[in-house]
């Protein structure tokens, strides 16, 4: 038990030295928040110097998590990222590929699940990337077309499940799109100071976007 015990708790980013979090993973066990078949197990990043993934915003801008991989909250046995930003901040392409579903419609006054403006985009390797909570009619993208790196996607909102912050919930599936055991690891390869963020990011890190 000692041994998962630090292997999940190290995952999520608690300090495994500490008795009070090793009582937390018998609760996070305890409540099923994470058990051995859920992504959030076992998870092997690639080191951000070898990523092919940047921060979905552009260079200079800084922006924080509002929930990270796992969290016992929204993100439950999930390897998603919830982005805060402003309404109408711009989002960027954090891989090159081609759009493959859009959607444009919902207001920011509708919450309903699966009422998300998005873009999804499909790279090289069959690997897809999910930007959800896009602002209405702010989805600069049509299914087909070839995107480059930071490649502006349209702006922020909140259409959809996006609770009281807004942000961009950005995910990564190996091939099976909005199946959550097929989602991926990523690491971006342009966050300042990026040697020191091998893993899960932390909610309370500034993530400022550098140059690639």
């Amino acid at each position: 038990m000692d041994i998962y015990a630090e292997r999940i708790l190290s995952k999520l980013g608690f300090n495994i030295t500490h008795l009070k979090n090793r009582l937390l993973l018998v609760l996070i066990l305890s409540l099923g928040i994470v058990n051995c078949n859920s992504p959030c197990a076992e998870l092997t990043f690639q080191a951000p110097e070898n990523s092919p993934y940047i921060l979905p915003y552009p260079i200079g801008q800084v922006c924080e998590l509002s929930q990270s991989y796992c969290s016992p909250w929204g993100h439950k046995n999930r390897l998603a990222y919830d982005i805060k930003m402003d309404i109408g901040q711009v989002i960027t392409a954090s891989r090159p590929g081609v759009v493959i579903e859009t959607k444009n419609a919902f207001p920011d006054t509708d919450h309903q699940p699966g009422h998300n403006n998005r873009v999804v985009i499909k790279h090289v390797d069959g690997s897809l990337a999910w930007y959800a909570h896009l602002q209405q009619k702010n989805v600069y993208v049509n299914v087909g077309e070839t995107l480059s790196y930071g490649d502006t996607l349209g702006k922020c909102g909140q259409s959809g499940r996006s609770g009281a912050i807004p942000h961009l919930h950005f995910e990564v599936f190996a091939a099976r799109l909005y199946d959550y055991t097929d989602a991926l690891p990523v690491s971006f390869s342009n966050i300042e100071g990026f040697e020191k963020y091998v893993g899960v990011l932390d909610t309370r890190i500034p993530l400022k976007a550098l140059p690639y």
